[in-house]
């Protein structure tokens, strides 16, 4: 269980960590981290309390309740995506994605560090979703982990609402 998001009033956040905290006593006092998934909003709270109702999440036991490295949860997709590397335009399927990047599948071979810009399709009735500059941070067996380094900002907003449709479709 998280708490809502101050921004956005959503439920859909993470505790995360924060690497230069301006204050490392703070979770000690029983302040944490959190960052909501949908806005991006960084925000701090207390834990809360698990005797509390809970909040609506995808479950108890979801990845939003982890604590890692990664600020974002990339939540499961299947979306078409064109990219384009080296003056050639190449097709790919988004099977993971996040406010903060995403899990491409294509059939072309990508080093760690290239960039790019994509467009990723959410639905027919709406303009690809573009982001400006993404990089290639991991290799898989299965495609490649795309951090998003530049996206402008009404970009990030219709992702966080494509985000939040994605996320309901899981609770059902």
């Amino acid at each position: 269980m998280t708490p809502p998001c101050p921004k956005c009033g959503k439920y859909f956040t993470k505790r995360v960590l924060i690497a230069e905290a301006e204050n490392p006593t703070s979770t000690m006092a029983g302040m944490y981290a959190y960052r909501c998934q949908l806005c991006s909003e960084q925000f701090r709270a207390k834990k809360p309390d698990p005797q509390a109702a809970p909040a609506p999440q995808v479950s108890k036991e979801a990845e939003l309740t982890k604590v890692d490295a990664r600020q974002y949860v990339r939540v499961a997709a299947k979306l078409p995506v064109i990219f384009v590397i080296s003056k050639l335009k190449q097709e790919g399927t988004v099977t993971e994605i996040a406010l903060g990047g995403c899990s491409l599948e294509a059939n072309v071979v990508l080093a760690i560090g290239a960039t790019f810009k994509m467009e990723i399709h959410v639905s027919e009735s709406e303009p690809p979703l573009v982001v400006e500059k993404a990089l290639v941070r991991s290799i898989r067996l299965t495609g490649f982990g795309i951090q998003f380094v530049e996206i402008q900002d009404a970009e990030k907003e219709r992702l966080g609402k494509v985000l939040e449709r994605l996320l309901a479709s899981l609770l059902g």
